[in-house]
């Protein structure tokens, strides 16, 4: 048969009984090489896994609840990391972010990486307290998590003034796959300001196969929002003119649709967003910076970071401005703030100081210098940059 140019010609001019020889011999023939592989495959797995078993737990970050401030950095900075191990619903809902909670009969260990280690075990009782004041929080070191602005990002990097766990939305522009476990994922996001942030990830597995890290250069889905937590901030690139993020093991992709996430979401399908996100891959890492003005105005382009109370008057509050290449602190009136953000009367000074902060929004400030010390600078007029006008104040790179 193997002599023969034609096996199908040799096979028609055999008899009946050379015929279920040779079928005979093809059906044994298969059978022996699916036990071959079965036992290969048998072999490898029994030499790969194993049983495992595993026990659910939770970890959460916790400070002292302080009354009055204190003076040492030291101590004011310091945390414990508390793990739960399998915690139940109750308790995976108690032990939320901003809640002050009383603790007792829990273990304690020794400190690993500057922190000291606490463990809650079945003797362990749990009690939530009244909510504090802002000013009991503030005294405990504790801050409200917020989502950091790209341009904020690109600051702090090129002053090497890096952060550890901030939180950022962004707008997946494109995405780079390692070619091998040595190298780095990344991928490249932007805001409303028209800046990049690259996040690298180094990954063993496939999981790199996941969003966003599964996007190509060329595939539309690339162009999505994505809420990151607890990244890494490190210096500046400054051959990609970009700020960049390193992913650590704590970080994570969150699923929640935030007032940011949205925010940002709606941005990108205007036509200034669009606009933007054609351009945004080419666009120079410029950002508005504070412009001296004449006699005694100063006009500024920039986003809210936050807003604080002044114990002297209700009618004003101390804002903080991220202008770029520096960080304005200005006194400003509610009444300044109500054709932006609709009525302050009822509103709590820290809800709309979250709301200006997640809105994503660029404002245009007109500010004049005065003769108080504590407060040297006040807005006068606050206006919503256009941000049409605004892209087209970069240029092609």
């Amino acid at each position: 048969m193997s002599r023969s140019n034609d096996s199908q010609f040799y096979y028609c001019n055999l008899d009946e009984v050379d015929r279920l020889t040779i079928d005979s011999w093809l059906v044994r023939k298969r059978e022996l090489l699916q036990a071959a592989q079965q036992k290969s495959i048998e072999g490898a797995m029994g030499k790969e896994l194993c049983d495992r078993r595993s026990t659910p737990f939770l970890r959460v970050r916790v400070k002292i609840l302080r009354r009055v401030p204190i003076k040492s950095m030291h101590a004011a900075n310091s945390t414990a990391l508390l793990t739960i191990w399998e915690p139940s619903d109750d308790r995976i809902n108690l032990l939320k972010e901003g809640k002050a909670i009383r603790l007792r009969n829990f273990s304690c260990r020794p400190q690993v990486d500057g922190e000291v280690q606490l463990s809650v075990n079945g003797k362990t009782s749990l009690e939530e307290l009244p909510k504090p004041s802002s000013s009991v929080l503030r005294n405990s070191g504790y801050e409200e998590r917020f989502f950091s602005p790209i341009i904020r990002l690109h600051i702090m990097s090129k002053s090497q003034r890096c952060q550890y766990d901030f939180d950022v939305v962004g707008y997946v522009v494109h995405a780079h796959p390692a070619k091998d476990p040595a190298t780095s994922s990344s991928v490249y996001m932007t805001d409303e300001s028209g800046l990049l942030l690259r996040l690298d990830r180094y990954f063993n597995s496939e999981e790199c196969f996941a969003p966003p890290w599964k996007m190509t250069k060329y595939s539309r889905e690339c162009s999505l929002v994505y809420s990151f937590q607890n990244l890494k901030l490190i210096d500046f690139d400054t051959v990609q003119n970009c700020a960049v993020a390193l992913w650590t093991e704590n970080s994570a992709v969150s699923s929640n649709i935030n007032d940011r996430f949205a925010a940002l979401t709606s941005f990108s399908k205007s036509k200034e967003g669009e606009m933007l996100l054609k351009r945004v891959s080419t666009l120079s890492s410029r950002y508005p910076i504070v412009g001296k003005g004449v006699e005694k105005l100063s006009f500024a382009v920039g986003q809210f970071l936050s807003l604080e109370e002044r114990f002297d008057t209700k009618m004003h509050a101390i804002a903080s401005i991220d202008c770029g290449d520096a960080l304005l602190r200005a006194n400003i009136g509610l009444e300044c703030l109500r054709g932006i953000v609709g009525s302050t009367v009822q509103d709590e000074i820290h809800l709309l100081s979250k709301r200006l902060r997640n809105s994503g929004n660029y404002f245009s400030f007109v500010l004049k210098h005065t003769t108080n010390s504590l407060h040297p600078m006040e807005v006068v007029t606050l206006t919503k940059v256009n941000v049409s006008a605004l892209v087209s104040s970069y240029h092609m790179g």
